[in-house]
Parts: C-alpha cells; sequence; structure tokens
C-alpha cells in the first residue's frame, strides 16, 4: 500500500515544532482524496503503521491525527501509542452521546483528545470534560468571540492551539491572548 501524508506543525510560544497534524493525501498535489474520511484515516494509520511508523514521519513528535465518527466508536485511535498521538476530533462530526461515550472511553484509556476547528457551539460543551487541547479556527471566528470563550477553556486546564495564524501579527496577538500552541502558514 502506498500513501502520502502531509505534515503540519504545530508550534509553541517560542515557535518551537511541539507536534505535527498528519494529513492524508492522494499524490503530490496535496489534495484529499475523493474518499470517505473515515477510510482517509484508516489509510493514514495503516499506511504509516506498517512502513515508516508515525514515530519517524512526526520526527519523534507528538502526531495530531483526525478521526471522524465511525473510527472513534470503532476504536481505530487504540490501536496507536497513547503517548504520542492526540486523537482529533473533527468539526464535522455529528455531536451525539455515542460519540461522547466513544471520547470518554478513549480518554479513559490514557490518550489526549482534541477538538479540531473548534468554534464555539455549545454543542460540543459535552465534550469538555475529555477534551485536552482546543483548536480554534481564527479565521470563522472573530477576535471578540475568542476572546469573550478563552477563559472558560483555560479555567479548564484545555491547551489551545491557533489555527491559521498567517502573519507575525496574527501570532503575537493569538500568543498575547493566551494559546498555548500555533498553526498556519505563518510558520
Amino acid at each position: 500500500m502506498f500513501a502520502y501524508v502531509a505534515r503540519h506543525p504545530i508550534l509553541d510560544t517560542d515557535k518551537n515544532v511541539y507536534a505535527y497534524e498528519l494529513l492524508f493525501r492522494d499524490g503530490r498535489k496535496n489534495c484529499f482524496p475523493d474518499i470517505k474520511p473515515d477510510e482517509a484515516t484508516s489509510k493514514i494509520i495503516t499506511a504509516s503503521h506498517l512502513t515508516l511508523g508515525l514515530e519517524d514521519i512526526a520526527c519523534h513528535k507528538t502526531s495530531f491525527i483526525n478521526f471522524h465518527k465511525e473510527t472513534l466508536i470503532n476504536g481505530f485511535p487504540t490501536m496507536l501509542d497513547p503517548e504520542s498521538v492526540v486523537v482529533e476530533i473533527v468539526d464535522t462530526v455529528p455531536s451525539d452521546s455515542s460519540l461522547v461515550g466513544a471520547c470518554k472511553q478513549i480518554k479513559d484509556m490514557g490518550y489526549k483528545l482534541a477538538l479540531d476547528d473548534h468554534n464555539f457551539d455549545p454543542r460540543w460543551d459535552a465534550f469538555l470534560p475529555y477534551v485536552d487541547i482546543i483548536k480554534v479556527d481564527t479565521l470563522r471566528s472573530d477576535f471578540d468571540t475568542i476572546a469573550r470563550n478563552l477563559p472558560k477553556f483555560q479555567q479548564a486546564k484545555v491547551k489551545l492551539v491557533a489555527e491559521k495564524v498567517e502573519t507575525y501579527e496574527d501570532f503575537n496577538c493569538y500568543r498575547d491572548m493566551g494559546f498555548d500552541y500555533f498553526q498556519g502558514f505563518f510558520f
């Protein structure tokens, strides 16, 4: 089996690489393939786990991997080392009690969980007790909404990733606001 895996760095406040988000691609054009998202996650896990290994792909940094509802409910993350993986719950999945239960079970097994592209929709509040990291899409939420919502997550001791950081000014702004990590084309 052959697969392309893109690495998107996640940096800390000193601009050091903390982790890589691993993304399945269909070839050198760096496009998401025309397949179901669950199948893409499966291919990342299978291709990397059976050939090179996640640790090598991520240069021995933490790997953030997107998981969709079916892969979470079927326990796909448990095939990976909880010390080196963050299970990223994508924002497009329906948030229901079965997904919350799956996340609780995965968390209880020692995995870190992250909510991807968080836009402060209250439907995700049920996941807060199980989430370690929240990734905020800074282009989908205005500055005031982000500033108003951050204290809730900071009080819950959740780490915050500012996504879509495109300029040095963006980096400084979100760092000063209290974000822990940063991801975007600026880096």
